[in-house]
């Protein structure tokens, strides 16, 4: 089932139950996915199979408290979280993120006992990449590229992820170095929606300037 809030088809199923589909793409939506699915047609396009997840809390609080619609509350974190106790899921290949987040949280996998990978690509020319047949051989794959490449790239290898077996596939942005508390987020600034703005005082860079800016455009579209 699925509830509409600001023009995306939010799933209402939990964690469990999207898991059991056959292949779940999981795309993990915060107000910077939202401006951005209005405003890009061909980011709009990769996301046409995905299961909508509401991972900023302004737009969960928001859908929630004001406009009186429940959409399912997953962040990256939880999928992390989910993956390694569910034990469901045996494999995990991580993409994307800093070398040393990427590094330590494949390590972190293998000593609990999983067949974890990792891979750091420098995304231009999607096609130029050359990947053997059993690349995505693996049960849960997380892509940490950032808001667009991430979903770029699931939607382009998603038919070899299916061949070789992939149950789940979610992008999920810096989870990686949160999850292993190399960044933090209070509880406290998370439940209060300002997120954006403690990552950007702690990383005072233009990038995330943007990201901010077009975060707040993303109210434009809440009732649509």
């Amino acid at each position: 089932m699925v509830n509409f809030f600001a023009g995306i088809p939010f799933s209402t199923e939990d964690i469990e139950g999207i898991s059991k589909l056959s292949f779940a793409r999981i795309a993990t939506v915060n107000n910077e996915y939202i401006f951005n699915y209005h405003t890009d047609i061909n980011f709009r396009d990769t996301l046409k199979d995905a299961v909508f997840v509401c991972d900023g809390r302004i737009p969960f609080l928001f859908s929630k408290n004001v406009l009186k619609k429940y959409v399912v509350n997953i962040t990256g974190i939880d999928l992390i979280k989910f993956v390694y106790g569910s034990g469901q899921f045996k494999s995990v290949l991580f993409i994307g993120d800093t070398d040393e987040a990427n590094f330590e949280i494949v390590d972190y996998f293998n000593k609990a006992g999983f067949r974890a990978s990792g891979w750091n690509p420098f995304i231009g020319d999607l096609g130029a990449l050359k990947l053997n047949d059993d690349f995505f051989k693996y049960d849960a794959v997380f892509v940490a590229l950032g808001c667009k490449k991430q979903e770029k790239f699931i939607d382009y290898f998603k038919n070899d992820m299916q061949k070789n077996g992939v149950q789940l596939v979610a992008g999920i942005g810096g989870a990686y170095s949160i999850f292993l508390n190399k960044k933090t987020l209070p509880s406290f600034v998370y439940n209060a929606g300002l997120g954006s703005i403690w990552r950007l005082f702690q990383e005072f860079k233009l990038f995330r300037i943007i990201r901010l800016f077009d975060s707040l455009k993303a109210f434009r579209y809440y009732f649509k």
